[in-house]
């Protein structure tokens, strides 16, 4: 492959490549009135405990704005709580005992789809994949 025609770009193929994938993560999450990016926002939470608004952008990969607009979401569906801080400028959000019940809740569906995407793909091409996309 040459990638030398636009329809070969790399940020092209992979936004609809992960365009693809996350609408089929909603339709498993569909049941639990969530969404893939709920859900990812929710995992990190969980993984990495307390985070500001900027910690959590940095580690979703996600701008600020969209993010607020997934935290208005997730603060309206009592899935998160905002935690009182010295700074009353800092946002910092934690889980709430209803956000860990949708993440358990969740895992089980996100674990198929993973399992039934790294079959798809392979095992040793999903592993190269996550650690690509991780360099970019």
């Amino acid at each position: 492959m040459k990638l030398n025609k636009p329809y070969d770009c790399v940020t092209f193929n992979l936004q609809r490549a992960a365009r693809n994938l996350s609408r089929g993560l909603d339709e498993v999450f569909r049941s639990l009135d969530m969404t893939a990016q709920q859900f990812s926002t929710l995992a990190q939470l969980k993984n990495r405990g307390d985070l500001s608004m900027t910690d959590l952008s940095e580690h979703l990969g996600t701008e600020r704005t969209t993010l607020t607009r997934n935290i208005d979401v997730l603060l309206a569906k009592d899935l998160i709580i905002r935690v009182m801080t010295d700074d009353q400028r800092l946002r910092v959000y934690t889980l709430s005992e209803a956000g860990r019940d949708i993440y358990k809740a969740a895992l089980p569906g996100w674990k198929a789809w993973q399992k039934a995407i790294v079959n798809r793909i392979g095992k040793s091409e999903a592993a190269a994949l996550v650690k690509l996309a991780r360099k970019l």
